[in-house]
């Protein structure tokens, strides 16, 4: 059999190991091999264990040049990722069975630098075999401005999904006299929006709910924002929590259940796991963007941010109605069918090899 090389982004940990993971158990009629890419020593060890739980082989490569060195010309290769010092690498070399698994990150032609660069992606998204897309509106942007054929449409199957059914199979839920807990999100990379959230519509909360910012990954206690986000909290008596802790993903569930209320204010695309589990929990969800445009394509309810008026709580912390949050709870469980994506990706990467 054929074997099929994986390439995965090593830094994005709480992704790439949960997905390697996930390919290495629910789809073995498969002969993989994964490869990690460009890891810091703290990455490496976590590596290192997940190579040991899995029945297939795993390297940790530090190049482009060691991914050449690795790799033959004719080997099938799919990139999760566009891993930019890597695909390059491969198209330039002339290896001919590349495919890539677009994250949607680079992308949409949002920026003058985008532009700028647009001929160059044009050619480089024309010399893979395949592209692979996450959520419909990327695979309808590559064939309407880049005119790719060649594009699938495939969520991942991540474990992420596997523990939230072993949790909800074991949850218990207590109603509890405890003020309503508020996560904003969804990492690090979105402090800017954190900000702005908590000066147009959190200054009044007061004691009448809590919020968890979530700051889980690499957090530069340094950052401007961040000092500037503790010093409005202070300042207006908000009650809140940063929550650094990085969560194992049977953990992860029981983190997001601990919210009645979740916000990511970002434009971008960011945070779809944390969306997805606080729809299978029954949150109350406020989004912007790229997110809020995608949820409500699946056909999910959600409150758009700007819903929020200007330091009015009362609409914020009003529960929601049990008949939209039980119409999400049957759509995203649908939607994230373990039996739907296994045959999704089983014809994908079938046509890999």
């Amino acid at each position: 059999m054929k074997t099929i090389y994986h390439i995965f982004p090593a830094h994005m940990l709480h992704l790439s190991a949960q997905i390697i993971k996930a390919f290495s158990t629910q789809l073995m009629m498969f002969n993989h091999a994964f490869i990690v890419y460009s890891a810091s020593e703290k990455e490496k060890d976590v590596y290192s264990e997940l190579s040991k739980v899995i029945n297939y082989s795993l390297m940790i490569l530090q190049s482009p040049s060691e991914v050449r060195a690795y790799l033959k010309k004719n080997d099938n290769i799919l990139v999760h990722s566009l891993i930019p010092p890597v695909t390059r690498t491969l198209i330039l070399h002339h290896y001919k069975n590349v495919s890539v698994v677009c994250w949607g990150s680079g992308i949409k032609l949002n920026s003058f630098r985008n532009y700028l660069l647009y001929p160059i992606k044009f050619l480089l998204y024309h010399s893979f075999k395949n592209m692979i897309t996450l959520m419909t509106p990327d695979a309808d942007y590559l064939k309407k401005y880049y005119l790719i054929r060649n594009v699938h449409n495939q969520p991942y199957i991540g474990e992420r999904e596997l523990e939230l059914e072993r949790y909800l199979e074991k949850r218990v839920q207590s109603k509890s006299n405890k003020k309503p807990c508020i996560f904003i999100g969804n990492n690090h990379s979105c402090l800017v929006s954190y900000l702005d959230i908590t000066r147009h519509y959190m200054l009044r909360l007061g004691n009448r709910g809590k919020i968890c910012y979530m700051l889980n990954y690499d957090l530069d206690t340094n950052l401007p924002e961040y000092k500037e986000l503790i010093e409005v909290c202070t300042k207006n008596n908000i009650i809140y929590e940063i929550d650094q802790h990085i969560y194992n993903l049977y953990e992860y569930a029981a983190y997001i259940d601990r919210c009645d209320i979740y916000i990511c204010g970002e434009m971008r695309q960011t945070g779809l796991a944390a969306i997805y589990t606080a729809l299978r929990l029954k949150k109350k969800i406020y989004l912007n963007g790229n997110n809020y445009n995608w949820i409500k394509q699946i056909g999910c309810y959600t409150h758009h941010i700007n819903e929020l008026k200007e330091n009015n709580v009362d609409d914020l912390l009003r529960p929601e109605e049990e008949s939209i949050l039980e119409s999400n709870y049957k759509i995203i469980k649908q939607f994230e069918s373990l039996e739907l994506k296994k045959n999704g990706w089983f014809h994908i990467l079938d046509k890999l090899i």
